[in-house]
């Protein structure tokens, strides 16, 4: 402490305690006793209102100090806090930023194997309206290429039959809800999420008394390719998971399933087979002639073990 506070002090512990004087008035003769300085004891907050002048204004800025590094303490707390929040707001950003990334390059790609597709047709569009006499065989393949690239155009995705229908009051929102708590609980897939459909929406106007069927486009093919795999869970409980098949396809397989010697058709990531009666399994497309079905079936065949 300087030797000015120190001396400020002293006036005011003297002004504290002065010599009392007789009421008489007659003065006493000064001791040659030391007087004692009084003790002043800081720890004790409750006796500062007590003293005047400049141990009072001390006090007062202990006091002051003393907030002032417990509202220091209290800052450097309230930032380390905000950077732990920081960091877990990064995280959930980097995670939602990978997913969006990957959709999209997802996206991408679909969308080149379309369009080189698209430039494809259109070249031979031309070539056929160039040529007045057009075969009815060249129509029909330009059909069946048409088929093809819109079938591409639907191999991330599924039809849903027997989804509980709210009717014209169920958003997409509550579309979607449904179709994750039918692969979550039904399929037996609890890690599966929200985040892993492209979109999932009803198809026609709803008719009183009958369920529309929902179509679900998967952001990857693999995970639309495991839930394919798990729907077997399903059977007995009214929902049927099938391939999203074009209109066409969908006829074909009908027919062919009509055919003498065929047990089963199906539709495997865009890919039509047929299953003959003797378990023959046969890949089937629109060129495929029903008469020579029916002759492989009637052929021994034996499995490979």
């Amino acid at each position: 402490m300087s030797a000015e506070n120190s001396a400020s002090l002293d006036d005011g512990f003297q002004e504290v305690n002065p010599k009392n004087k007789k009421a008489s008035g007659t003065t006493r003769a000064p001791s040659t006793r030391k007087s004692k300085q009084p003790v002043i004891d800081f720890s004790q907050t409750s006796k500062r209102s007590s003293l005047s002048g400049p141990t009072q204004e001390l006090g007062e800025k202990l006091d002051r100090v003393c907030a002032f590094l417990k509202d220091i303490v209290t800052a450097e707390m309230l930032d380390n806090k905000l950077d732990i929040i920081k960091e877990e707001i990064m995280c959930q950003n980097k995670e939602i930023f990978h997913e969006l990334e990957n959709r999209i390059n997802s996206l991408e790609r679909e969308n080149r194997i379309l369009k080189n597709r698209v430039g494809e047709l259109e070249e031979k569009v031309d070539e056929i309206e160039q040529s007045p006499e057009t075969e009815p065989e060249t129509n029909r393949d330009l059909e069946i290429k048409y088929n093809d690239l819109e079938q591409q155009g639907r191999k991330n995705s599924i039809r849903i039959y027997g989804l509980q229908d709210d009717g014209t009051k169920e958003t997409t929102q509550e579309c979607t809800d449904k179709v994750v708590s039918l692969i979550k609980d039904k399929l037996k897939l609890p890690t599966f999420n929200e985040a892993e459909i492209d979109v999932a929406h009803r198809l026609g106007k709803h008719i009183s008394g009958k369920t529309r069927s929902v179509i679900c486009k998967f952001v990857q093919r693999r995970k639309k390719s495991e839930v394919v795999t798990k729907r077997r869970a399903l059977k007995g409980s009214g929902i049927v998971i099938v391939e999203d098949m074009t209109q066409m396809n969908r006829t074909l397989l009908n027919e062919v399933k009509q055919v003498e010697g065929v047990k089963n058709t199906w539709c495997s990531d865009g890919k039509l087979f047929a299953m003959l009666s003797n378990d023959k399994i046969v890949r089937i497309d629109h060129y495929t002639v029903f008469e020579n079905l029916t002759n492989e079936s009637k052929k021994k065949y034996k499995k490979s073990a």
